[in-house]
C-alpha cells in the first residue's frame, strides 16, 4: 500500500513530507549515519555567494514567536473544543467509501479521475480532502508535475486551516519554515506558532518539530528542557499509536531525543525535570489527540478496510517522483 505522511514538502529539506511515497529501510546500525544531516538548515534562499553567517541574517529566520504561549495554548484548546464541528471525510460513514476510492485512485496515479471527486468533497467542507488537494497541487508534493500550482495549493491549505484541522496547521508551520510558497512566506516565528498550536493538540509531528525548534533556537529561544519535553511527548505518542510514522518512526524519534540529551549534556536531574514537564502536560491535556485514527493521518494511503474500486489497477507507465533523503526538517517524515 502506498503510504504518504504529511509534514512538509518532499523537496524541502524538513516535513520532505511533506508528502511523497517513501519507505525507508533503516537499521539500528545505519540510522545515526542516515540522520547525520538532519540538523542541516534549508537552502531554499541560498546563492553561491551566501555565507553561513548570512544564512541566519535573512529576516524571516530572525523572527520569534510574537504571541504569548498562554494565548497560543488557549487557541489550541479552542480548536480542541471545536473538534466536533470538524468535517473529515475519513470519519464520515456515508462519505468514507468514496474517500477510500479516491485514495486508491491517487495511489494508482489515476489523477484525472480522482481530482473532480476530491474537489467536490473539499468544496463540501471536508478538511482532509482540502489537504489532499494541497498535496495534489503543491510543487514539492507527489502530485502530477504538469498540474503544479503553488497558489492553488495554498488556497486549499488555507481552507483546511480555516476549518481548524490540526494537520493543516502542521503543514502551514513547515511552509513558513521553508518559505518557498508565496502565500506562506519565510517566517520562523510564525512557523513556531503553528507548530506550538498543533503540538498542544497532540500532533506528534508538530511536537517533534517544535522540539527541534527549541533545540536550535529557531522561532523560539533555545530551551533544552522544552526540547526534551516535546520530543518525549512525540516519542510516547508514536510508540502507542504509530501516528503517521512509517516503519522507523520510533527509532527516529528516539534518535532525536538522544540528540537533545547529548548536545546539551543534560544531567540526570535535568532529564528528570523534563520528564516531569512531559508528564504534567499529558495530565493537563486529556482532550488532546491520542491516535492516528483521530488525526486521520492517512494522506494518499487508502483505508485498509476498503478494497480498490472495481476495475482499478495502478498505472505502470507513470513512475512516482523520487524523494530526497529524509532530513530533520523535510516535509513528510
Amino acid at each position: 500500500m502506498t503510504q504518504i505522511i504529511y509534514g512538509s514538502p518532499s523537496g524541502r529539506s524538513l516535513f520532505a513530507r511533506a508528502l511523497a511515497p517513501c519507505k525507508l529501510m533503516l537499521t539500528a546500525l545505519c540510522l545515526p549515519a542516515l540522520l547525520a544531516g538532519c540538523d542541516a538548515k534549508p537552502e531554499a534562499e541560498l546563492t553561491p555567494a551566501t555565507t553561513s553567517v548570512e544564512i541566519y541574517q535573512l529576516p524571516g529566520k530572525r523572527t520569534k514567536i510574537q504571541q504569548p504561549l498562554e494565548e497560543l495554548a488557549a487557541k489550541a484548546k479552542q480548536y480542541g473544543d471545536d473538534r466536533q464541528n470538524l468535517k473529515l471525510a475519513y470519519h464520515t460513514p456515508e462519505v468514507r467509501p468514496l474517500y477510500a476510492k479516491i485514495h486508491h485512485l491517487l495511489a494508482g496515479q489515476h489523477y484525472t479521475e480522482a481530482l473532480p471527486l476530491l474537489k467536490d468533497l473539499a468544496e463540501q467542507g471536508f478538511a482532509d480532502a482540502a489537504c489532499d488537494l494541497f498535496i495534489f497541487f503543491d510543487p514539492y508534493e507527489p502530485g502530477p508535475p504538469e498540474m503544479e500550482d503553488a497558489t492553488i495549493a495554498a488556497y486549499w491549505l488555507s481552507q483546511a486551516l480555516d476549518s481548524g484541522y490540526v494537520h493543516a496547521q502542521s503543514i502551514a508551520a513547515l511552509l513558513h519554515y521553508h518559505g518557498d510558497n508565496p502565500e506562506f512566506p519565510l517566517d520562523w516565528g510564525k512557523s513556531a506558532e503553528w507548530f506550538f498550536i498543533a503540538a498542544e493538540q497532540g500532533d506528534p509531528h508538530a511536537q517533534s518539530f517544535l522540539s527541534r525548534r527549541y533545540k536550535h533556537g529557531e522561532g523560539v529561544e533555545v530551551n533544552p528542557l522544552e526540547a526534551y519535553k516535546w520530543q518525549r511527548l512525540a516519542l510516547d505518542r508514536i510508540k502507542v499509536s504509530h501516528i503517521g510514522i512509517g516503519e522507523n518512526g520510533v527509532a527516529i524519534a528516539e534518535f532525536f531525543l538522544n540528540s537533545v540529551v547529548e548536545e546539551f549534556e543534560l544531567t540526570p536531574e535535568q532529564i528528570k525535570e523534563a520528564e516531569q514537564l512531559a508528564a504534567n502536560w499529558e495530565e493537563s491535556h486529556p482532550w488532546a489527540y491520542q491516535s492516528r485514527d483521530e488525526l486521520a493521518y492517512y494522506s494518499w494511503e487508502a483505508p485498509e478496510d476498503y478494497p480498490p474500486p472495481q476495475g482499478y489497477a495502478p498505472l505502470q507507465d507513470n513512475p512516482p517522483r523520487q524523494d530526497n533523503p529524509p532530513s530533520e526538517d523535510s516535509p513528510r517524515q
